[in-house]
């Protein structure tokens, strides 16, 4: 499969090659289910989500998405972590989701794209109310949300979401 990619004028004038990418297809690059070191499972819910519903997450892990596709994933769990192993853990699950999402594109859009390091923000930081507010305003065309369910312990339900960057060409 050939990509079109295509010259953009950035916010600061500069040139910027993106793909022309549909943006209805996102939704097929999220990953249905994967085993998590034998702890639990995470299942891809049938139900597409909207941004809004990212909006009150307690929790967030932002991973930049850079290269011939630019965005953001964002997972927003349903609480907290609670011990500092449920901290990595979340880290770590958000990390194989967003990997995956991003492998299974750049694969079928044959593109160079990578994924940086998890990030996590927790409520009542600047970043998380920026965030939430981000969500709140996100168009169906802006975050391309879907919901997974972690069968391990603890029991948390993650909302994966894709914010391609205004600048890509899949806006």
């Amino acid at each position: 499969m050939e990509r079109n990619l295509t010259s953009t004028k950035d916010h600061n004038g500069g040139a910027q090659k993106s793909p022309d990418i549909d943006p209805q297809t996102y939704g097929q690059y999220f990953v249905r289910r994967i085993d998590f070191f034998g702890l639990g499972i995470a299942e891809l819910m049938p139900r597409a989500c909207i941004g809004s519903e990212c909006a009150d997450a307690k929790f967030f892990v932002t991973l930049q998405v850079s290269g011939d596709e630019q965005g953001l994933c964002v997972a927003a769990f349903s609480r907290l972590p609670g011990e500092d192993d449920e901290n990595s853990m979340f880290l770590e699950l958000a990390n194989i989701l967003a990997s995956k999402f991003v492998t299974q594109f750049a694969d079928a859009n044959c593109c160079d794209i990578t994924v940086s390091p998890p990030t996590p923000v927790v409520a009542g930081e600047q970043k998380h109310r920026y965030l939430t507010s981000l969500f709140l305003a996100a168009g169906p065309q802006e975050a391309f949300v879907r919901r997974y369910e972690y069968s391990g312990t603890p029991k948390v339900s993650i909302r994966l979401a894709y914010m391609p960057s205004r600048n890509s060409g899949a806006t």
